[in-house]
C-alpha cells in the first residue's frame, strides 16, 4: 500500500468516525436544549425552594460541560491527526475535564444536602448562605483540580503504521509523555480521587433510599387504616339509604335544623320515609355527608403529608440522576484502566470497535445531557410548568403573528 499524506489519513479517520460523530451532535442537540429549558423555567416561572436550590446551577453546569465537551470531541473526530493548535488542545482539554467534573461536585453538594435533610435533619441545616457557599467550592475546587492539565496534555505528533502504510499526524492527548512520572501520579490521583467520590455519593444515597422506602410504607398504611375505619354502607332500607346514613342524620339534623314543611300538612306514620317531606330531608343529610366525607378526605391527604410526598418523588428524581452519572463514567473507568495504550493498536481497530470504544469512553457525556430527561420524566411539578411556558410561548407567537 502507498504511504499516505496526513491530510488524505486525517479524511479517512473521519470516515470511519461519521456514526460517533452523528451519535455525538444529537447528545449536543438534546443536552443543550435541554438543559437551556431548565435554565427558563427555574428562572422565570417555577419558584426555587430550598430542596431545588441547586437545581438551576446544576442545569448550568450540565449546559456548560455539554457545550465545551461535546465541540471538543467533534473536533477532534473532524481533525484527528491534523489538531491545529498545541495550545488550544491544553485549554480544551482543561475546560472539557473542569466542566464536567463541576456539575459531578455539584451532584455531590446535592447529596450531602439531601442526606442531612431527609436522614438527620436535627443534625445540620443548610442555610442560602450555605447552599451559595457550596456552589462556589465546587467551581473552584474543579477548575482548580482540572488546571494542571494546562501542563501535562497537549498536541503530539504520531508515527505509526496504519494498516500497512506508515503515516504521520498531530492529534490531542490528556497524557502526551512529557512530564512522566508528573503525569502518571496526578491522572492516579483524579483516577482515585472520582471512584471514591462515586462510592460516598453512593453511600449516601443508600439510607436516603431506605428512609423513602419507610415512609412510602408507612404512608400506604396509614391510608390503608383511614379506609378500614371509614364508615361502610352495609344495609339500605327502601328509599335507597343506608342505615348508618339514617343513624348519622340524627346528629346532623341538630346543625341543619327542623326540615320544612307545607302548612296544613299531616304525618303519614304508615309510609314516613316516602313523603315528600322526609325525600328532601334525606337529600339535604346525603348532601352533608358528601361534604364531610370530602372534608374527610382532605385532611387525610394533609395528615399523610402531602408536601412530605412531593419532596420525596423529588429526592427519588435526584437519586435516578446520581445512578445515571453513575453508569455513564462507569464505562469511561473501565476504558482508561485498561484501554488500549498503543497508538499503533488503536488506530487499526475496526471501524466498528474503534466507534465503540471511543462512544464508550465517551459516555460522560450523557451525564450532562440526560439529566432534563429525568426532570420532564419523573418530576411533575417540573413537567408542570415546561408545558405551562411551552403553552404562554406558543399564545405569544400566535398573538404576534
Amino acid at each position: 500500500m502507498v504511504n499516505l499524506t496526513t491530510l488524505e489519513w486525517s479524511h479517512l479517520l473521519r470516515g470511519e468516525r461519521l456514526p460517533l460523530i452523528l451519535v455525538t451532535s444529537v447528545l449536543f442537540a438534546i443536552g443543550f436544549v435541554g438543559n437551556f429549558a431548565v435554565v427558563l423555567v427555574y428562572r422565570l416561572r417555577l419558584k426555587i425552594t430550598d430542596g431545588r436550590f441547586f437545581i438551576p446551577f446544576l442545569a448550568i453546569a450540565d449546559l456548560c460541560a455539554t457545550t465545551v465537551t461535546s465541540s471538543f470531541v467533534l473536533l477532534m473526530d473532524y481533525t484527528e491527526a491534523l489538531f491545529p493548535s498545541d495550545l488550544l488542545c491544553k485549554v480544551l482539554q482543561f475546560l472539557n475535564w473542569s466542566t464536567s467534573q463541576c456539575s459531578i461536585f455539584l451532584l455531590f453538594a446535592i447529596a450531602v444536602h439531601r442526606y442531612f435533610s431527609v436522614c438527620r435533619p436535627l443534625d445540620m441545616r443548610f442555610t442560602r448562605n450555605w447552599q451559595k457557599a457550596a456552589i462556589v467550592v465546587t467551581v473552584v475546587l474543579a477548575y482548580s483540580i482540572g488546571s494542571p492539565l494546562l501542563l501535562f496534555s497537549g498536541r503530539v505528533t504520531l508515527h505509526i503504521n496504519y494498516k500497512g502504510s506508515n503515516v504521520t499526524g498531530d492529534v490531542c492527548t490528556f497524557n502526551p509523555g512529557h512530564v512522566k512520572l508528573g503525569e502518571v501520579i496526578y491522572y492516579r490521583i483524579l483516577f482515585i480521587g472520582n471512584i471514591l467520590l462515586l462510592g460516598v455519593m453512593t453511600a449516601l444515597y443508600i439510607p436516603i433510599g431506605k428512609v423513602i422506602f419507610q415512609r412510602s410504607k408507612g404512608a400506604k398504611q396509614s391510608a390503608s387504616k383511614a379506609k378500614e375505619a371509614k364508615p361502610q354502607i352495609t344495609d339500605s332500607n327502601e328509599s335507597g339509604q343506608s342505615t348508618d346514613s339514617i343513624k348519622l342524620s340524627i346528629d346532623l339534623t341538630k346543625d341543619i335544623g327542623p326540615l320544612p314543611t307545607e302548612k296544613n300538612s299531616e304525618p303519614n306514620p304508615k309510609n314516613n320515609d316516602s313523603t315528600p317531606e322526609n325525600k328532601k330531608g334525606i337529600s339535604i343529610i346525603s348532601s352533608a355527608l358528601r361534604k364531610r366525607s370530602s372534608a374527610y378526605k382532605t385532611s387525610l391527604k394533609t395528615k399523610n403529608g402531602k408536601r412530605g410526598g412531593h419532596r420525596s418523588k423529588f429526592t427519588r428524581t435526584i437519586m435516578l440522576v446520581v445512578l445515571f452519572y453513575i453508569a455513564s463514567y462507569i464505562p469511561f473507568y473501565v476504558i482508561v484502566s485498561t484501554g488500549i495504550n498503543d497508538p499503533n493498536e488503536w488506530f487499526n481497530l475496526p471501524p466498528w470497535k474503534l466507534n465503540g470504544n471511543l462512544f464508550l469512553y465517551r459516555c460522560y457525556i450523557i451525564n450532562n445531557v440526560v439529566n432534563p430527561i429525568i426532570y420532564g420524566l419523573f418530576d411533575s411539578t417540573f413537567r408542570k410548568h415546561l408545558l405551562g411556558f411551552c403553552s404562554s410561548s406558543v399564545q405569544k407567537d400566535k398573538g404576534i403573528k
